[in-house]
């Protein structure tokens, strides 16, 4: 499946949600390992769809789609559905150039934790010297 950010539309396909007590009326949708919010997917007809509103910010590429249906053996369907996102102008983090990525300039250096200059003062005032 293809989903085009230049004509963005719901991207749907056919699932068989199974018969009697063992069908499902349910689907869980996981995008690269995202499980996507309930208000995004639906299940109608034997159809999944997906809501356009899941790729409009997408950089282009190729995205894994795992369902999990709600039967009572909690069905799986992996590694047979992909969506390819085309036209898109959102840059992923790997694409972005260093001098555009975002800079947080309050993180530590090797996630140590900031120290007052009060705070190390009072760590040497309560170190004792031995003899």
């Amino acid at each position: 499946m293809v989903y085009d950010a230049e004509n963005p539309q719901d991207l749907s396909f056919e699932v068989y949600l199974g018969e009697g007590e063992a069908k499902a009326d349910a689907a869980y949708v996981i995008v690269n390992n995202t499980l996507l919010d309930s208000s995004v997917v639906s299940v109608k007809d034997n159809k999944v769809v997906i809501d356009k509103s899941v790729f409009a910010k997408a950089p282009n590429g190729t995205y894994k789609i795992t369902v999990i249906f709600n039967d009572p053996l909690s069905t799986v369907v992996k590694d047979m559905i992909t969506i390819t996102v085309k036209n898109s102008k959102a840059v992923s983090d790997d694409e972005q150039p260093d001098d555009e990525k975002p800079v947080d300039d309050d993180k530590p250096v090797n996630d140590e934790k900031p120290v007052s200059d009060e705070a190390a003062e009072s760590e040497s005032d309560e170190l004792e010297t031995v003899e």
